[in-house]
């Protein structure tokens, strides 16, 4: 059983929400890497994700970004369903600066 990866935020402005992580579920065959996660992150908020190895924050930063698809659960920028969408459209919507280290995915 993997233990479930902490979330810690500072709200330096709490304006509107930016992003919305609503009962993220990502599953490779039986295993379960990320179970149900569920945030939102304001705008001008410091976010963080924290936990040991083998805990998901890989797996769930994939998922926001696009470079897998979730089993279930939903992703929403300002307001918009982006689950389904490929990295590329999805980022052109905001900063991603962690896929331009990774040009093979374009």
């Amino acid at each position: 059983m993997n233990p479930s990866p902490s979330i810690a935020t500072t709200a330096l402005g709490t304006d509107s929400t930016i992003l919305a992580v609503q009962a993220l579920t990502c599953r490779f065959g039986g295993l379960v890497a990320v179970n149900q996660v569920s945030f939102s992150i304001q705008e001008h908020e410091i976010f963080g994700l924290i936990g040991p190895n083998g805990a998901g924050k890989t797996t769930l930063f994939n998922l926001i970004t696009g470079l897998i698809p979730p089993s279930s659960g939903q992703l929403l920028y300002r307001g918009q369903v982006i689950t389904k969408l490929p990295p590329r459209p999805s980022c052109s919507q905001g900063d991603c600066p962690y896929l331009s280290k990774y040009p093979l995915v374009w």
